[in-house]
């Protein structure tokens, strides 16, 4: 069974919060029979046609020792590893994984763990940086047949072929792969650089003895195709490669060997003292062979000594994500891997507890050809109950419906031609954003992300526009099919059914003194449906009924002449638009866009006419509690429509204001 989850766009959660060694695993942490699914399209800065995504991957209160798995969903769950834990343990690890169908990544856990999941960067279509279809083991010592020998001694530097192996091009530059530590002999660490190339004074990863350590690793290769490997203890090593940097890159640039630049013991990079909330600066463009144009650097970070349990975050200074790098315990030494981009002042790090920070660059990325650093997103988070969201859109072009990304404008799959803008018109788009709902004639359609119909079922809906006298379809969350009826001729009455049974489920009457009257909409979980309409004195009344068809609350009253009522996501606001005069008495009426509580409390208002602009009559809610409206720009009588974005609280912005090629969606999510 699969746990199928969006990814989020704008998700403000507590990265500090995570749970203290001895606590439980909370109600939604990841089990091993299932498998999360993390949809990376629905993020507002990854691009559908992205190859692949650079995540920050922490699990934290496992029930006891295993491992956990990261690879594009729709291949085989590979023989490998991104990282290790046992019981009660917080474990960050950073991943750079190839996307599956819908941009997915899928994770897999051995035990019961909460993970989180956080979004640091993209590697876009085409691009230098290849990543495997699914990562490859290459290493592993504890094997007696492993062509990299035995246990790796202390004091041992041992050289590993890569290339010329598991997909890897005898003349690739670079490899990413996942470096495991196991079981060391004391207290360690390993370090991994290009053969041909002094031992540097730096470290790749730390372990404690008898531990099983993971950190991801970009490394430059050596003439022969090999890395080297080093450790002041015994220990084991496994090795998973996941992709490499081709011989004539120039967007992805390792260092011949990672160079310290910061370290917070000595006072190396700045003064000496343990890293705290106040935080670090450090920006190394214009040294160490770093251009002043490098648009991100590769770093390891380590943090040390800490004296509590807490974490560390690296990010572009002015951002200030709540997200975190790694996480640490009293006295622990912990490595994690981060590409961070640079903005204007260059790389901030802070933690919430006092604790002392080593940072070893090891490259840098120039342009957003190879891979695109993007500020730290929260994509998921079990312990939170995190119901991710994404922002899309349905518009018509060109006679065919086409997906639409509401966050960079990019247009995606063109739905299938069964479907088009004078046979059907969109019902919704999931919650996950794997498929949007079409209704055409007397069937319902779900359509995926690729524009191909993957379900559909027989209904009652006509795919005529909707009027007073003919039915509103609407569609949940959960994926099924909810559609809302109004049966005409008698029995005058709106029923909820439940079309993948079917079976009728809730009715409600809409004739008599108590009548519901016209559906104004239904919450996305269909709990709450709101209906509205004209009293005895001409004034739009609202009510509200539960899934069962009874009446709750009180009776709503929105202003005299309030038109084209729409129900936002939540039902807790209604948008509308009604006439008023103009002030001064000059002209005869101004049209307003307002938006009201249920009871009738105004909340905001908006002219239909700002600037140059026009509104359009339709007004689309989104998820985030925004108004997505069309605007005709250079006056009422242009021509030209783009999409235009109102919070409520400030005035409208186009979404776009470089393109005029974005036709304004449909429905959107």
């Amino acid at each position: 069974m699969r746990t199928f989850v969006g990814a989020v766009v704008a998700l403000v959660l507590a990265c500090g919060s995570h749970a203290t060694v001895g606590a439980a695993p909370s109600g939604g942490a990841l089990i091993p029979a299932h498998t999360l699914v993390i949809s990376t399209w629905d993020t507002f800065e990854v691009p559908f046609d992205a190859a692949a995504v650079a995540l920050n991957v922490t699990v934290t209160e496992p029930t006891a020792a295993g491992f956990l798995t990261v690879y594009p969903c729709g291949q085989p769950r590979p023989l490998a590893s991104n990282l290790n834990y046992v019981a009660g343990q917080t474990v960050p690890n950073f991943v750079i994984s190839a996307v599956g169908e819908y941009g997915s990544v899928c994770i897999d856990t051995m035990v019961t763990t909460d993970v989180v999941v956080d979004l640091a960067g993209y590697v876009p279509a085409g691009s230098d940086l290849v990543m495997l279809a699914a990562p490859q083991r290459f290493l592993d010592t504890r094997e007696p047949a492993s062509s990299a020998g035995t246990r790796l001694r202390a004091g041992e530097v041992r050289s590993v072929r890569i290339g010329g192996t598991r997909g890897i091009p005898v003349d690739a530059r670079a490899v990413v792969f996942n470096a495991t530590a196991v079981a060391p002999s004391a207290r360690g660490y390993l370090t991994v650089f290009p053969c041909g190339q002094p031992l540097p004074a730096t470290s790749t990863l730390n372990a404690a003895a008898g531990s099983v350590v993971p950190n991801l690793v970009m490394s430059a290769l050596g003439p022969d195709g090999t890395v080297c490997l080093f450790a002041n203890v015994d220990m084991d090593v496994v090795g998973d490669v996941a992709g490499y940097v081709p011989r004539d890159s120039t967007g992805v640039t390792l260092l011949p060997a990672p160079r310290r630049i910061l370290d917070t013991r000595t006072g190396l990079g700045g003064p000496a003292g343990p890293l705290t909330a106040v935080g670090r600066r450090i920006d190394p463009r214009g040294q160490l062979g770093v251009p002043t144009l490098a648009t991100a650097a590769i770093v390891n970070l380590t943090a040390t000594e800490g004296t509590a349990p807490g974490w560390i975050a690296a990010f572009p200074c002015v951002q200030n994500p709540l997200t975190s790098n790694l996480n640490f315990g009293v006295g622990q030494d912990v490595a994690n891997m981060a590409i961070v981009g640079f903005d204007n002042i260059g790389i901030c790090l802070r933690s919430n507890q006092p604790v002392h920070v080593v940072v070893d660059l090891v490259g840098y990325v120039n342009g957003t050809d190879s891979i695109v650093a993007i500020s730290p997103q929260r994509l998921y988070d079990s312990r939170d109950g995190v119901d991710p969201v994404c922002r899309l859109g349905i518009s018509s072009r060109d006679g065919r419906w086409t997906w639409t990304d509401l966050y960079s404008g990019s247009t995606g799959a063109t739905v299938s031609a069964l479907l088009t803008p004078a046979t059907s018109r969109p019902l919704d788009i999931s919650a996950d954003c794997r498929t949007a709902r079409f209704v055409g004639g007397d069937t319902l359609f779900e359509v995926d992300r690729t524009g191909r119909i993957v379900r559909s079922v027989s209904t009652t809906v006509p795919s005529t526009p909707i009027g007073t006298e003919r039915s509103t379809p609407v569609a949940n969350d959960a994926g099924d099919f909810g559609v809302a009826v109004r049966m005409n001729p008698a029995p005058d009455r709106f029923s909820l059914w439940e079309l993948t049974e079917p079976y009728e489920w809730a009715t409600i009457p809409l004739t008599g003194p108590d009548a519901a009257g016209n559906l104004l909409g239904v919450d996305r979980d269909l709990t709450t449906l709101v209906f509205w309409r004209w009293n005895d004195r001409q004034q739009p009344e609202i009510r509200q009924y539960d899934a069962f068809g009874e009446p709750f609350g009180g009776v709503g009253m929105l202003p005299v002449a309030a038109e084209q009522l729409s129900l936002s996501p939540s039902a807790l606001y209604i948008a509308f638009r009604r006439q008023l005069p103009r002030p001064g008495g000059f002209g005869t009426e101004v049209t307003m866009l307002e938006v009201a509580a249920l009871d009738g409390t105004p909340v905001a208002s908006l002219p239909l006419a700002f600037g140059s602009s026009f509104l359009g009559t339709d007004a689309i809610w989104m998820t985030d509690g925004s108004l997505l409206l069309c605007a005709r720009t250079g006056g009422l009588f242009a021509t030209s429509e783009r999409p235009v974005r109102w919070d409520l609280f400030s005035p409208p912005q186009l979404m776009f204001p470089d393109r005029t090629d974005v036709a304004c969606p449909v429905v959107a999510r």
